[in-house]
C-alpha cells in the first residue's frame, strides 16, 4: 500500500474538527467523520497508521488503528501541517511543485507549502 498525501490531508482535515470528548475518543474507520472519503477502509486505515507512527496524530494505539485507535488529538506538528496545507489553492500549488522534483516527504511538502504562503505574504505586505 502506498502513502497517500491527498487522503492524508483530508484525514487530518476532519480528525481536527472533531470534538474530543473527555481527555480521547475511540476512532473506527467506519465512524461517520471518515465518510465521504473517496478510499476504502484499509487505505483510511494504513494512512492512519502512518499519521500516528510519524507523529501528526496524539494516539495511546499504535498497531491496527484500522480496527480502531484512541484519537487523542493532533499533535503540535500535525496542527504544523495543516496550517501550512489547508488552503486548497496552496495544497495544490505544494503539490505542483513536489511532482516538478518527483518527490515529496512530509517536511519538504510542509516547508514548500511554508515558502508558497510567504510569498503570498510578501506579496500582500508589499502591496503587490
Amino acid at each position: 500500500m502506498t502513502r497517500d498525501m491527498d487522503l492524508i490531508r483530508e484525514i487530518l482535515l476532519r480528525l481536527e474538527g472533531m470534538r474530543i470528548e473527555g481527555e480521547y475518543n475511540a476512532v473506527r474507520v467506519h465512524d461517520p467523520v471518515f465518510a465521504g472519503l473517496e478510499a476504502d477502509p484499509e487505505a483510511i486505515g494504513y494512512q492512519l497508521k502512518l499519521l500516528i507512527n510519524h507523529g501528526l496524530i496524539a494516539s495511546r494505539s499504535k498497531n491496527h488503528p484500522a480496527a480502531g485507535f484512541i484519537f487523542e488529538g493532533l499533535t503540535w506538528a500535525g496542527h504544523d501541517f495543516l496550517d501550512a496545507v489547508r488552503s486548497d489553492d496552496i495544497w495544490k500549488r505544494t503539490k505542483a511543485a513536489a511532482q516538478k522534483v518527483g518527490g515529496w516527504s512530509v517536511d519538504a511538502l510542509v516547508e514548500t507549502a511554508k515558502a508558497i504562503v510567504k510569498q503570498e505574504l510578501g506579496k500582500l505586505i508589499s502591496g503587490g
